[in-house]
């Protein structure tokens, strides 16, 4: 995928989040200097747009004065996975935001006999494995590891939706390991479920009671799934895990402690 791909799927679901119209959008666009319309905005959506630096002010002015909230340049690039940025080669989301952020980054050029090793450690950005809890480190990687092997590009190809960067948030993995779970449980990813669970038309306090639905089964599914005794044969040893996850390392310790 490459950055203007991602950069339209970011609008995208900002639009149907807020509940926007493609002319909602072109028409606060204008506001800031831009000359788009509805095909203009389709046509950014599509990932069809190039994404200029007048273009990605406009668009983050945009879509601030819109949902009312503050967007920043970073924020359109967070999440997990790698963006393709030329012949062979390939910046992470992580690194992207640091460039935005005036530090150090790394354009990585791709190895085609491990492409798939590599995008499933682009999902587990560092930055994001850092405000984890340390017991759900391991989770997020094992997650996502096994759906890159068992998903292959269907997984790998996959860029985290706003929904599933928020679901990672409450669920303490990364955004990542939200897609995998929800390929494992549902066989889609988050926004679809939730689309299809809400139905056409859906207002977007329904679709918000679904998404909250989804989130309880996924939390219940990591919980069997770390108790599971053949999950734990298989990774207890090697990732650190206890029986049951702790929100915190105290409680962590606290329930190892227990008989």
């Amino acid at each position: 995928m490459r950055i203007q791909e991602a950069v339209g799927e970011y609008v995208k679901c900002c639009r149907v989040q807020y509940d926007l119209t493609l002319d909602q959008f072109a028409s606060e666009s204008r506001v800031f200097g831009s000359n788009w319309n509805y095909s203009s905005v389709k046509k950014l959506e599509e990932g069809k747009m190039s994404m200029t630096l007048d273009n990605l002010l406009i668009l983050v002015k945009t879509i601030s004065s819109l949902t009312q909230t503050e967007t920043s340049l970073s924020k359109v690039f967070q999440g997990g996975g790698a963006l393709d940025i030329g012949d062979s080669h390939f910046i992470t989301r992580s690194d992207i935001c640091k460039a935005l952020d005036g530090k150090g980054y790394e354009i990585r050029q791709l190895q085609r006999s491990s492409r798939k090793d590599d995008s499933a450690v682009a999902f587990l950005s560092k930055a994001i494995m850092e405000q984890i809890p340390d017991i759900m480190k391991g989770v997020s990687s094992a997650l996502v590891h096994n759906a890159a092997r068992r998903y292959s590009d269907n997984f790998l190809s996959h860029v985290p939706t706003l929904s599933e960067i928020r679901a990672s948030e409450k669920l303490n993995v990364v955004p990542g390991a939200v897609a995998a779970l929800c390929l494992m449980k549902y066989g889609r990813f988050l926004d679809d479920e939730t689309a299809a669970r809400a139905g056409e038309g859906a207002s977007p306090q329904k679709r918000g009671r679904e998404t909250r639905g989804v989130l309880e089964e996924l939390d219940l599914l990591l919980d069997d799934m770390m108790n599971s005794d053949s999950y734990r044969a298989m990774h207890v040893s090697e990732l650190g895990l206890a029986a049951k996850r702790g929100d915190t390392d105290d409680e962590q310790s606290e329930y190892e402690a227990e008989p």
